[in-house]
């Protein structure tokens, strides 16, 4: 476990149905960590933030365009129409988990998308 964030601001990229502060809980996601399933199958809500708006963005919004060189084309109707911005300011430290290649090796899990 890392303490982290008291003072810090925080970026989400969210559908607007969700508050400013609300977890997700929907079983429709489609990102890396996103739906989060317990031992029984149920949903665990979540929240995805980052640290700048611009790492809040890549994660949701632009999550699946392609990391190659050239002209992009996103639609609006599919990436950004209901969708929202927040930015939160933490008044306490968050506890969190490393996510990173070899938190999740030593615990034998791996970076790569089920589907």
């Amino acid at each position: 476990m890392v303490l982290w964030g008291n003072g810090k601001t925080l970026f989400r990229a969210h559908p607007g149905i969700y508050g400013s502060l609300q977890f997700n809980p929907s079983a429709s996601g489609s990102a890396r960590f996103s739906p989060l399933l317990d031992a029984s199958g149920t949903v665990i809500p979540t929240l995805y933030a980052g640290t700048t708006l611009e790492c809040a963005l890549m994660e949701t919004i632009f999550h699946d365009v392609p990391f190659v060189a050239g002209a992009k084309m996103v639609s609006k109707a599919t990436h950004l129409a209901g969708k929202v911005y927040t930015q939160l300011t933490l008044t306490r430290d968050l506890n969190l988990i490393e996510l990173s290649a070899i938190s999740l090796r030593k615990l034998g899990i791996s970076r790569k998308r089920a589907d």
